[in-house]
């Protein structure tokens, strides 16, 4: 190991992002707080959820929940089903799947501290369709300022029985691969005053899962047969780098009562309009769920019923991109070795010249070293060969 370890703590950059931001269906008088519930049985799912929280004025998206009340679902067999808050304003129950019977309704109950009931209209379970195909198409996509970059839009096909549902919606999880852009020599720990080296690229290769915020809905209403092609699904630009490496989606496909696919389409259009909630005022979207003692109270959110299966789709090796190469900032330094600078848990590249007396090294923001530093988990899913 080194002799001498030096470290010179520069700035850390950052990832300059925009991130999706889901507006609160509000009306115009921005100082009225409406009662939020959302929730839903989903055949699949052990556990079931229900957030119940308010409404808070344009621009502030802090959740603000509603506590302690009494929730219930009722299923038209006779069977009902108690939820408890595991979190503020988060509400959970346990249905087994031998209980979740197509054909069955269930109905939501809420009744708050202060004694207000509310309740939704019956929500039937439909029977789940399997996943058709699931491809993608490389093209442009018009980025803004006449900027256009090549990217993956990922479609997916439904055929249907036509005693099936006519209505679906599809979220979608991705799973990709990312590297750090240096590879990290060690840990320099101020604390015990020592250095902590690592293997080479121990901390290089990391793996990023995420559900994806946009919506996806279609619907074969007006169509002849029970199918349709090419529903466009989630767009991956190539400037990410998700597609550089493995990159995989699984896709749940939910079948949908005529209410709630009238929910799901509207959150759909209101969110992926041109020029999205810079351009589109937002709307109140219609809810299924209403004050049982004062129909003229505005509820928003939605109770929805459904069952689902999934498929995953792997891209192929060959059909790998890349684009850009993210650039990391590396300041080189080199420094005697009389000289000792501790900087506590600081990453380094660090290097020694042959006359063992001077020390030099590269030092960069700890994402640039340490892959984990952006969100991503070392172990490898099965699902990449």
């Amino acid at each position: 190991m080194y002799k001498i370890i030096i470290a010179i703590l520069l700035t850390i950059g950052f990832w300059g992002c925009i991130d999706e931001i889901d507006m609160p269906n509000t009306s115009s008088d921005q100082g009225s707080s409406f009662l939020v519930i959302d929730g839903s049985i989903l055949k699949g799912d052990t556990i079931q959820y229900l957030r119940i929280s308010h409404s808070n004025p344009l621009g502030n998206y802090e959740f603000n929940p509603e506590m302690g009340c009494k929730v219930s679902v009722k299923c038209s067999l006779g069977d009902e089903y108690e939820f408890e808050e595991v979190e503020p304003g988060i509400y959970t129950t346990e249905i087994l799947p031998e209980c979740l019977i197509e054909g069955t309704s269930f109905q939501l109950f809420v009744e708050t501290m202060d004694g207000v009931k509310y309740q939704s209209e019956p929500e039937e379970l439909h029977e789940s369709v399997s996943v058709d195909n699931i491809y993608f198409e490389m093209g442009d996509e018009n980025l803004g300022a006449n900027y256009y970059d090549n990217g993956a839009q990922f479609y997916v096909d439904l055929k249907a029985a036509e005693q099936n549902s006519k209505h679906y919606r599809w979220v979608v999880e991705e799973t990709y691969e990312y590297h750090a852009r240096y590879v990290l020599a060690g840990l320099l720990d101020a604390s015990e005053k020592r250095f902590i080296e690592m293997q080479p690229e121990e901390l290089m290769v990391c793996y990023r899962t995420q559900n994806l915020k946009e919506v996806f809905a279609s619907s074969t209403q007006k169509l002849q047969v029970n199918e349709k092609k090419k529903i466009p699904l989630n767009y991956v630009p190539a400037v990410t780098n998700k597609l550089k490496y493995n990159y995989s989606i699984l896709v749940k496909q939910y079948v949908l009562s005529d209410a709630a696919y009238e929910y799901w389409n509207r959150n759909m259009l209101q969110n992926s309009s041109s020029g999205g909630f810079y351009q589109m005022q937002p709307s109140q979207t219609k809810s299924n769920i209403h004050n049982v003692a004062n129909s003229d109270e505005i509820v928003l959110g939605f109770f929805w019923v459904s069952s689902y299966q999934q498929k995953r789709f792997v891209l192929d090796k060959k059909d790998r991109v890349q684009v850009y190469e993210r650039i990391c900032k590396a300041d080189t330094f080199i420094m005697s070795s009389n000289l000792w600078i501790v900087v506590d848990k600081y990453l380094a590249n660090l290097g020694e010249y042959p006359d063992g007396r001077t020390v030099y090294g590269h030092v960069s923001p700890a994402h640039c070293l340490d892959c984990r530093e952006k969100g991503g988990v070392l172990d490898k899913p099965d699902f990449f060969d």
